[in-house]
């Protein structure tokens, strides 16, 4: 249903000493669990430890250091998918997490639109239906090929919302995974990929979009 893919550039580093590539796969939830340890003052190392282990070490006020397992064979091999968009938006990543939090209190899911230069998120509940328009203005840019829509899971969108940047890059096609991008450039970039919604859905069809246009 969903991917994450995160990327550090070294130039976001305060000492990168890689003499090689290699690939290391540990156990999510035993690294986040060491990672939560880390206050903000604090520098984190990352280094191959002795008998196939995974090195943290958390320097601050006092120097803290973790070991854990390297898996050694991966179950599945996880390729990263070609996508090709249709359309492109560009606004602030406060604006968005605020209008899916509207949109929660609605439904389950939320479809996105372009149209003539606008982005429109929609969502339909039992009783209760709710739309935003977002406009091009100083603060965001859309781009699209041609007019496009897509109905995504609201449950995921509000986990991947981030901090890390204050602008993020939405695109989609008609029916097509989601892919949301937040960057710090030259330093991070986080990208969810998200499966679109494709089930028939009454609701949608009874809520035909032309009936949201001005």
């Amino acid at each position: 249903v969903a991917m994450v893919i995160f990327t550090l550039q070294s130039s976001a580093a305060v000492e990168w000493d890689i003499p090689k590539d290699f690939l290391m796969s540990v156990n999510l939830s035993n690294f986040y669990g060491i990672l939560k340890n880390a206050k903000n003052s604090d520098l984190i190392t990352l280094s191959k430890g002795k008998e196939d282990k995974l090195k943290i070490t958390l320097s601050g006020k006092t120097i803290r250091e973790f070991n854990i397992p390297i898996i050694k064979d991966f179950e599945r091999e996880i390729k990263i998918p070609d996508l090709r968009f249709k359309a492109d938006v560009k606004l602030p990543s406060s604006l968005f997490d605020e209008t899916i939090a509207e949109a929660d209190e609605v439904g389950e899911t939320v479809r996105f639109e372009i149209t003539k230069d606008k982005f429109t998120i929609l969502s339909v509940g039992d009783m209760s239906d709710f739309r935003a328009t977002i406009r091009e203005d100083s603060d965001v840019k859309i781009s699209y090929i041609e007019d496009v829509h897509a109905k995504y899971a609201i449950e995921y969108l509000k986990k991947f919302s981030n901090k890390i940047s204050d602008t993020l890059l939405l695109s989609f096609s008609k029916e097509y995974p989601l892919n949301l991008c937040y960057e710090l450039k030259d330093k991070i970039t986080l990208r969810f990929i998200l499966a679109p919604r494709v089930e028939n859905d009454w609701l949608w069809t009874f809520y035909p979009a032309k009936n949201w246009q001005n």
